[in-house]
């Protein structure tokens, strides 16, 4: 997978909004709607748990900054305005049309 942070955009004089986003492949081809990509996070000594499914369904509960998407043949997902507590190890999982799990790169 790949990341990006991109240049902090100002409100008012102090105020910054970063923005990163993730994005993950897989080695049988393209990433569609049809690979159902979900997006995990897992904070340090806690549990796993999905935040985005089928590719850009947020989770129940989970904020709007968190969002996914296909970005040319990849998903990606993005944090908009990211703070200390969204620490975390984020993963992808993509799942082959044919309903065999793809080795995310």
């Amino acid at each position: 997978s790949e990341s990006k942070i991109s240049e902090p955009q100002y409100f008012g004089t102090r105020l910054r909004i970063w923005t990163v986003t993730l994005t993950c492949g897989s080695s049988t081809g393209a990433v569609t709607t049809s690979n159902y990509a979900n997006w995990i996070q897992q904070k340090p000594y806690q549990v796993p748990h999905d935040i985005i499914g089928s590719t850009s369904y947020r989770v129940s509960g989970v904020p709007a900054k968190f969002s996914g998407s296909l970005l040319g043949n990849k998903t990606a997902f993005t944090i908009t305005g990211v703070q200390t507590e969204d620490e975390a190890d984020y993963y992808c999982q993509v799942k082959c049309v044919n309903s065999h799990d793809a080795t995310a790169e």
